[in-house]
């Protein structure tokens, strides 16, 4: 091995995800920073835009997957914080280049530049909007007192009831590796297909609507389902 060059720190740093699918990314930086400031360019258009535009754009998903306290399943984040790996998802066909911001960041801040009505969604680590007269559940599963993983669902006005932009598939499993991970996620049919998600946002509708959850587990201990509200 040998030493390599630290990041210049005095702008943002461009990473470049030249396909779709997921990528396992960390930070460029010897400190935290806020993944919501990070600006997006679409390597086919030369287009830029914010994180929450580009996500809406079907470019990528906006949500960064981290590793939970024990190393069993994923959690989400809104940071990237040195020696720590994140999935992220992406969609455009010819990939996207991250410009990430070169910005320290204090623990628990996010950016003000975000509009108010997705302070919701930002409390666990989504930028996607549901709109006004759309709801947001996030359900946690626990095991003695810590969270394993999480799921979402909910219904937006943008949001329809096949895989769109506001729905997040789950990251890659690593049972192959860590025989006590936990898979959780909303089972999404389409024909003979399924798709485990992490986030599961429906249209608005008159009917009920129904959501599968899956728990996929090997531990003696008894988890927990929880959510507010």
């Amino acid at each position: 091995t040998q030493p390599g060059n630290a990041a210049p720190t005095d702008q943002p740093f461009a990473l470049v995800l030249d396909k779709p699918g997921w990528w396992l990314i960390g930070a460029p930086f010897p400190f935290k920073v806020d993944w919501t400031r990070t600006r997006v360019l679409n390597r086919a258009t030369g287009q830029t835009l914010s994180l929450r535009d580009a996500t809406l754009q079907g470019w990528l998903r906006d949500t960064l997957f981290a590793l939970n306290q024990t190393a069993t399943g994923y959690i989400t984040s809104l940071f990237l914080e040195p020696f720590k790996g994140y999935w992220v998802y992406v969609e455009a066909p010819q990939g996207v280049l991250l410009l990430i911001d070169n910005t320290p960041t204090r623990q628990g801040t996010v950016s003000e530049a975000l509009p108010s009505r997705s302070r919701l969604v930002l409390a666990d680590g989504r930028l996607a909007p549901v709109g006004e007269n759309g709801w947001l559940l996030p359900l946690k599963v626990l095991r003695g007192g810590q969270v394993l993983s999480t799921v979402q669902i909910g219904t937006g006005a943008q949001a329809s009831d096949q895989l769109d932009a506001l729905d997040l598939p789950t990251p890659p499993s690593l049972r192959q590796w860590v025989p006590e991970w936990v898979a959780f996620g909303s089972l999404l049919r389409s024909g003979r297909s399924e798709t485990l998600l992490y986030a599961d946002i429906r249209s608005p509708s008159p009917r009920p609507q129904v959501w599968e959850l899956v728990i996929e587990a090997q531990t003696q201990e008894p988890l927990t389902l929880t959510w507010d509200g």
